[in-house]
């Protein structure tokens, strides 16, 4: 009896064990200006949150709508709370007759600001378990790089005089 008993707990444990979160990116190389599209994905359903950071606050930014609850893959998907480089992320179900499906849960994008590499992580609920993460290549948009190429033989002629 106490090794049904045993094994019974085992199984609910391993039930009730958090689904695998992933997270994919549309780019991981941006101009400045450019968006890429973060998004998170479950593979198992079920309810979950978690965290989205930017390292670098300076080179840019989250777009997405304001906090709120949307319906996605039968969840009740909620940006729940946001403190810039921070997003809370959480896919729950409001009806206990619809779980939580696999799928994508959440689009958020990302807009470059300025020129240099930038890490986008993703972490557990608790926020103290990185899941997941990406370097962005944030690059001049090819405006300003032409402006250099035409601006570099008038300033190397400036200098000579």
């Amino acid at each position: 009896m106490k090794k049904v008993l045993s094994f019974s707990l085992v199984l609910v444990c391993a039930a009730s064990v958090q689904a695998a979160i992933t997270m994919s990116l549309s780019t991981t190389e941006l101009e400045v200006g450019q968006t890429l599209t973060v998004s998170v994905i479950s593979d198992t359903g079920g309810s979950y949150g978690v965290w989205l950071c930017v390292d670098d606050p300076s080179l840019g930014q989250w777009l997405y709508s304001p906090p709120g609850i949307w319906e996605s893959a039968g969840a009740d998907a909620v940006i729940e709370w946001s403190y810039f480089p921070w997003l809370l992320l959480e896919a729950k179900s409001s009806n206990p007759t619809h779980p939580v499906l696999p799928g994508v849960h959440f689009t958020v994008d990302y807009q470059a600001l300025a020129v240099g590499d930038s890490t986008i992580s993703l972490w557990n609920f608790d926020a103290d378990t990185r899941l997941q993460q990406a370097t962005i290549h944030q690059t001049p948009e090819p405006a300003t790089m032409t402006l250099l190429v035409l601006a570099a033989p008038a300033l190397l002629r400036q200098r000579r005089r």
